[in-house]
C-alpha cells in the first residue's frame, strides 16, 4: 500500500508547496444591532453584531472592493466575549478612529476599545465595566458616543455602573464616573451629544427615561411624559 500511495503522494506536494491558504468569507455572524454611518464620509459604515463582531463597508477604492470587512479577527478563544459588540462610535472630525463597546455579560472580560486606523488595530481602554452585546436591549441605541464640539470626550453608559466620561481620547485611566443621573440609573441604554448646543447631552436609562444634561452630564434632569 505504501509503494502504490508514494507516487501519489510525490505527485502533489509541489501543488502543496504553492497552495496558499486564505480565509473563507463566511459574512457575519449573529444578529446586525447597530449601524454608524460617518456623519462626514458617507461612504464609511460599520455595523455590530451581538456575537459576530464588528465590520466595516468597503468600497471599490478599498482593498478588496464592495464587501464588510472584519474588525474582529484579533478576538481569540481565550478573549472569546469581545466578539459580542454592545455599542458602536465614530470620532465625527477624524474618520479614522472608531470606538466600540464590547463584552458578552463578564465584567472581567468587557472593555472599551479604540483604534486609530478604521479598525485595522485595536487599544483597550480600561474602562473594564459591565457590557453585554448578546444581552437584553441591545437593539436599542448606541451607548458609546464622541461629542462633536470636542472629540476628546467620549462618553459611554454602562449596563450597571451608569454614566462615564474620558476627556482624552480613551486614554486608559482618564475615566471618570458623571453624576447628572440619579444613582437608580445603573443601566444607561443610550447617550447621545446634542450636535447644535455645547454640553448637552442626552441619557436614556433603563425603565428610568430620558434625561437631558447642559453641562456635559454632571448635573441632569429626567424629561417629562416621556416613557420610561
Amino acid at each position: 500500500m505504501i509503494k502504490t500511495a508514494l507516487p501519489f503522494l510525490m505527485s502533489i506536494l509541489p501543488l502543496a508547496a504553492n497552495y496558499q491558504w486564505s480565509s473563507v468569507p463566511i459574512g457575519g455572524g449573529g444578529y446586525v444591532t447597530g449601524v454608524v454611518v460617518h456623519p462626514r464620509e458617507r461612504a464609511l459604515v460599520y455595523i455590530r453584531t451581538d456575537v459576530g463582531g464588528a465590520y466595516r463597508w468597503s468600497e471599490p477604492a478599498d482593498a478588496g472592493g464592495r464587501h464588510w470587512i472584519p474588525l474582529s479577527d484579533f478576538v481569540r478563544w481565550e478573549n472569546g466575549d469581545f466578539v459580542s459588540i454592545d455599542g458602536l462610535a465614530v470620532d465625527p472630525v477624524d474618520p479614522e478612529v472608531v470606538y466600540v463597546c464590547a463584552g458578552n455579560g463578564q465584567a472581567e472580560m468587557s472593555d472599551v476599545f479604540k483604534s486609530s486606523d478604521r479598525g485595522v488595530h485595536w487599544t483597550r481602554t480600561h474602562l473594564d465595566k459591565l457590557f453585554h452585546g448578546n444581552g437584553g436591549a441591545r437593539w436599542c441605541g448606541e451607548r458609546i458616543a464622541v461629542d462633536p464640539f470636542d472629540s476628546r470626550r467620549v462618553l459611554v453608559g454602562t449596563r450597571r455602573d451608569g454614566l462615564w466620561l474620558n476627556p482624552a481620547a480613551g486614554e486608559p485611566g482618564a475615566w471618570s464616573r458623571l453624576d447628572g443621573l440619579p444613582s437608580t440609573a445603573g443601566h444607561v441604554l443610550v447617550v447621545c451629544f446634542d450636535p447644535l448646543v455645547r454640553s448637552r447631552i442626552y441619557a436614556g436609562v433603563a425603565n428610568g427615561g430620558f434625561h437631558r444634561s447642559d453641562d456635559g452630564g454632571y448635573r441632569g434632569k429626567l424629561l417629562a411624559a416621556l416613557p420610561t
